[in-house]
């Protein structure tokens, strides 16, 4: 049994761990043992819980963070990098408040900073510390787009194109040669704003001076410097230490870091959810919070997160009677407009009929079909850096005339009997009456998408418009525009969420009262896909499959250090009394 010390540090290896906004789908035999026990991952509901734990666990005295890298990264985006600095802000402050000034520690150290982005979470740590030769890229935030235009002509294609909004751009790297000014603006906009956030964090962290002139230490004029090397990094406070890494932590050889005893974070994960499930059973009362993810692109169907996978999740955890709130967590840039508007219904369909509230949490990025199905939600979070908006609906089709075929030897007859038909085929170009009958399609989803907004968030029609027209947003942005209910990461939804529960429930929460989180749609247990399998031959290949990746990880866990997974089953308890919220 993994044993947490007193006094102990917690330590983090931050880009050997994967962190995903959705939990791994395998659930055979491999699952029993370890299967990529030296490449752990974890679910970033998991991470800010994780330190939420920590928080409130006295044993633990430090949190040392090893930024250096090997090729790969945690794959964090920036809205996230914010909510996990809120938590280890909340985290510090929390420790010093009940433990005194200086009791618990956080250190950030790498040999190198190879992404800025590392570097900015880093800075909300007590100290950083870098090996002589490491340095730091701090550039800002940039963007290129590439233009297909000159050669979608050249080649003979054609593009049919129609955009509502003069800001929407999706079609533009196919209709234009270069962004149009209002859209030119508009990412300039998004950009700015995203890039003051960035420097405003690291400024006020690092005590760095804002703008350029003649003040050499200011955080513009380093960065039209960088990248910039250990010394200068000391000498204008980037970092507080030059150090080997070795001289912090000796190789391990008798597990200890400054001192204290180490335990890796996927040990301390371990050890502490074993703790919590123990823990639960001594408490009568409890309550759950359902949390359903929709991440990529937005399409129809049975998918990983398709718009049926989505809303059957939905009113999976509505019909469970222990579920008291609902987080519907969304990383989409957009996609499908009926998948769209299907898990809209839903959404809407599980707030009334199941008198159960459904928060929405947006993560790095939540725009056009992501921002369509989560306007009914009672109430939305996003994160400041979070991308969202892009309020427009663009239509494309692309036409492949037969020159093309012909250059290549290819020859082909045609046979349609209505209009209808030859319009269907990429081969010929669109009739006009067809095409505007296309646009005032577009047209009257537009005037949809808008209502929907509208009715969702309260807002005037007039004031959506405003806000709409394919136009993107910061996080901070959308929140000021009402598009965003409340600032705050996933954290801050699921107490949301919590908070709404007990009221509808009437809960006294004077009295002790046990909360966990369950992720929607659960993962299919190996005997119920075995059960599902369509015929004998698809039976015989999973039950293959599933014995390859059991003995593969039986091999894996004797080379490797056994449980070095994340088990997928979390569960925590929330204090209502402690004045740190999750915001």
């Amino acid at each position: 049994m993994l044993y947490i010390e007193d006094n102990s540090v917690v330590y983090w290896k931050y880009n050997h761990i994967a962190v995903t906004e959705a939990p791994k789908t395998n659930s055979g035999l491999s699952t029993l043992v370890s299967t990529a026990p030296h490449k752990p991952s974890i679910t970033f509901l998991n991470l800010i819980k994780l330190l939420t734990w920590i928080q409130h666990d006295d044993r633990i005295k430090g949190l040392y963070v090893d930024f250096s890298r090997t090729g790969t990264t945690s794959g964090l985006g920036f809205a996230q990098l914010q909510e996990l600095r809120t938590s280890i802000d909340m985290l510090k402050k929390a420790k010093e408040k009940r433990m005194g000034k200086g009791v618990f520690k956080t250190v950030a150290f790498t040999d190198t900073f190879e992404s800025q982005m590392d570097y900015y979470l880093a800075t909300v740590f007590d100290e950083i510390r870098m090996e002589p030769t490491g340095n730091i890229p701090l550039n800002g935030f940039a963007s290129s787009r590439t233009f297909f235009k000159n050669l979608i002509e050249k080649v003979g294609l054609k593009i049919r194109a129609f955009a509502i909004g003069d800001y929407k751009s999706v079609i533009s790297s196919y209709t234009e040669t270069t962004l149009p000014e209002k859209q030119k603006e508009n990412m300039n906009n998004l950009l700015s704003n995203l890039n003051d956030q960035f420097k405003e964090t690291i400024g006020n962290s690092r005590r760095i001076k804002f703008g350029k002139g003649d003040e050499k230490a200011t955080l513009e004029s380093l960065m039209d410097i960088s990248p910039l090397v250990a010394s200068e990094c000391v000498k204008y406070n980037l970092v507080d230490k030059i150090a080997y890494k070795r001289e912090l932590t000796p190789l391990f050889k008798d597990s200890l870091i400054d001192g204290h005893p180490a335990i890796s974070l996927v040990r301390y994960y371990n050890a502490k959810n074993t703790e919590a499930i123990k823990d639960s059973k001594r408490y009568e009362r409890k309550l759950k919070i359902g949390v359903v993810n929709m991440i990529g692109t937005i399409n129809r169907g049975d998918g990983a997160f398709g718009s049926t996978t989505v809303s059957k999740a939905l009113i999976k955890a509505a019909e469970d009677e222990e579920v008291g709130g609902i987080v519907l967590r969304i990383d989409s840039g957009g996609g499908d407009v009926i998948a769209s508007d299907t898990i809209w219904e839903t959404v809407d369909y599980v707030s009334k009929k199941y008198n159960k509230p459904v928060i929405s949490s947006y993560g790095n990025m939540c725009a056009s079909g992501g921002v369509y199905s989560s306007v009914s939600s009672k109430t939305i979070f996003s994160s400041p850096g979070t991308i969202t908006g892009s309020i427009g609906v663009a239509l494309m089709r692309p036409v492949i005339p037969p020159e093309i075929f012909e250059k290549l030897g290819i020859t082909f007859d045609q046979y349609y009997f209505s209009e209808g038909a030859k319009n269907a085929s990429l081969m010929n170009d669109l009739g006009d009456n067809y095409w505007e009958r296309s646009k005032k399609q577009v047209q009257e989803f537009y005037k949809t998408f808008k209502e929907k907004v509208s009715q969702g968030r309260k807002l005037s029609m007039d004031h959506v418009e405003t806000v709409a027209q394919g136009q993107v947003w910061s996080g901070k942005q959308a929140n000021d525009h009402k598009l965003v209910d409340k600032m705050g990461g996933l954290g801050a939804a699921i107490l949301a969420a919590t908070n709404e529960a007990l009221q509808n429930q009437k809960i006294d929460i004077n009295h002790p009262l046990w909360i966990e989180t369950e992720v929607f749609p659960k993962a299919p247990t190996l005997l119920e896909r075995l059960s599902n399998s369509s015929s004998a031959n698809d039976f015989v290949k999973l039950v293959q499959y599933e014995t390859a990746q059991f003995f593969t990880g039986v091999l894996q866990t004797m080379t490797f250090e056994a449980m070095n997974e994340f088990n997928p089953k979390i569960s925590h308890e929330y204090s209502f009394s402690n004045d740190i919220k999750l915001e």
